[in-house]
């Protein structure tokens, strides 16, 4: 299949062209949930483009979080019933038209710790219990930055891959672990930025921040992640307490 067709390319990059086409074959069914997409050169082969122009469009699915890329094994098209946990509990909103947050920018880090007493208790976990533990530091269009630490027992799950730090959340993660979301205790409180904070924020040391917490409990009650966050909102912006 040859996707150069001149009339469309005067329209849309490449890699958009493919992005499209690739994108319908998940969506219409003609690449499957679960099922692993043909290799970066056999694409190349398919479409007659090169391989850069593979890997862009193939990298905007993985961030549209319709492909999942597996170490070793290859890219995998997403079962759709788990995509999007985790925007199902976002409770930050432009005032308008409602809509979730885009973040334009993220930086994730992870490392394999170990938990602190309030850490501990929250995850009913023993002290300097190993967990993994996840930092996102996020950014949108409109201003907004969101620091976040995320925690999850390393006895439940294995750690996420380097790799695939960008393309899933920890809800998501969990799913497919096998394990099933049961309910969410969620608080939020007004706090000042602290000089550690609002240096990795880029912020002043006293803004005005939104601190929430949230612990995600199995259906069967113990808790799987505890979430700390620290928001900066700018004017147009808001937390929903519930939905």
């Amino acid at each position: 299949m040859d996707i150069t067709e001149p009339e469309t390319l005067a329209r849309k990059s490449l890699y958009q062209q493919l992005f499209e086409v690739l994108h319908k074959r998940i969506m219409d069914g003609t690449l499957p949930e679960n099922s692993y997409i043909p290799n970066e050169y056999d694409l190349t082969r398919e479409f007659k483009v090169s391989i850069g122009t593979v890997r862009k469009a193939v990298d905007m699915l993985v961030r549209d979080k319709l492909l999942i890329r597996q170490q070793g094994k290859g890219t995998m098209v997403a079962d759709r019933r788990w995509i999007g946990r985790a925007e199902k509990l976002n409770r930050l909103r432009h005032i308008e038209g409602y809509e979730l947050f885009t973040w334009t920018s993220r930086d994730v880090r992870t490392r394999l710790g170990v938990t602190n007493a309030a850490v501990a208790e929250r995850l009913q976990l023993p002290t300097e219990n190993k967990i993994n533990v996840l930092t996102h530091i996020l950014k949108d269009d409109r201003n907004a930055v969101l620091f976040e630490t995320v925690y999850f027992s390393a006895d439940l799950f294995e750690a996420i891959p380097d790799d695939q730090l960008n393309q899933i959340d920890v809800l998501d993660f969990i799913a497919i672990n096998g394990y099933s979301v049961g309910r969410v205790e969620e608080t939020a409180t007004a706090v000042l930025a602290s000089p550690q904070g609002a240096k990795l924020m880029a912020l002043e040391v006293g803004t005005p921040l939104l601190k929430t917490e949230r612990v995600v409990y199995e259906k069967r009650g113990y808790p799987l992640e505890l979430r700390i966050s620290y928001a900066y909102l700018p004017d147009g912006c808001f937390f929903v307490a519930s939905e």
